[in-house]
């Protein structure tokens, strides 16, 4: 059994940032879809149940977040000491018999949450995650919970694609390296406080195996493949940005178009078996004999 939840995209972007470890991302999740349930999946709601002081059944989180068969509250109160979750909560701690949670989400969050997630004129899609329990439990790590967010936020797009946070390092030229004019630094110190929670960039090499293992796991739980472009820049070396491309039944790619291959970058294609790097030339030719075989992408 599986129950749906809606995370508005502001909040899936604030969450990105704060560095919570895995027990603590399934606690959150956990608490909001208890607030999404008592509200009916009213989004425009959300803020009422996460700006008070709440009491969730822990035998009720424990079951949706996929440790039902734990004796106790291991993995609850393991999310507890996670030092970071001060950014989410005002409040949270178990009550003294352990079978209830008191929280209450910080007013940021909750102002955050309340951003509008819907367009009727427009009728976009991208702008919310749409979240089952079951697949939250089925997460083995912090990277999968991450990566499985962002894909339910774009999977329903006609060319769904987004970038990997924390791999958005700007082109700097030598130029630019010299001398940064006034403008540019005022530009970089409202940056600065603005990403002051947000964790550091990383090299793609010390995290590429979580990344690519994690887009397997979260392939087999949606059913959709994936292709990352790794994005390397002109005058500096290693990977800048990764832009994943989600295809799906519900995707309008063009066999060409999910498997080009801008200059500069490298490819690789997951699903649910594992994953293969291509090389421009091997993305050329996976996308012709698609094209000859009459597959989508």
């Amino acid at each position: 059994m599986t129950t749906k939840y809606i995370v508005p995209a502001p909040l899936v972007e604030k969450i990105e940032t704060l560095g919570l470890g895995y027990p603590a991302l399934k606690l959150v999740h956990g608490l909001l879809l208890s607030a999404h349930l008592e509200v009916g999946g009213n989004t425009s709601l959300l803020w009422r149940p996460m700006s008070r002081r709440s009491v969730v059944r822990t035998a009720f989180l424990r079951a949706e977040i996929g440790a039902a068969r734990e004796k106790g509250n291991r993995q609850i109160r393991a999310a507890l000491e996670d030092p970071q979750l001060k950014s989410v909560f005002e409040e949270i701690h178990l009550l003294e018999n352990g079978r209830g949670i008191v929280s209450m989400f910080r007013k940021d969050i909750c102002e955050v949450a309340t951003v509008r997630n819907f367009d009727p004129a427009t009728n976009e899609k991208h702008q919310y995650a749409l979240l089952e329990s079951a697949n939250l439990a089925a997460c083995r790590t912090a990277t999968d919970i991450l990566l499985l967010t962002r894909v339910c936020m774009h999977r329903r797009q006609k060319y769904p694609a987004f970038h990997l946070f924390g791999f958005q390092q700007p082109e700097v030229s030598p130029a630019n390296n010299r001398a940064m004019n006034k403008l540019a630094e005022a530009q970089a110190k409202l940056q600065e406080s603005v990403r002051k929670a947000e964790a550091d960039p990383v090299a793609w090499p010390d995290v590429r195996d979580k990344w690519l293992g994690s887009a397997c796991r979260v392939a087999k739980l949606t059913g959709d493949r994936f292709v990352f472009v790794l994005e390397e820049g002109v005058s500096q070396l290693g990977v800048r940005r990764v832009k994943v491309r989600i295809s799906n039944a519900e995707a309008k790619w063009k066999p060409e178009v999910l498997h080009r291959c801008p200059a500069g970058s490298r490819l690789v294609e997951i699903d649910s078996d594992g994953h293969r790097y291509l090389t421009a030339e091997r993305a050329r030719l996976r996308a012709r004999t698609s094209l000859e075989n009459g597959e989508r992408a």
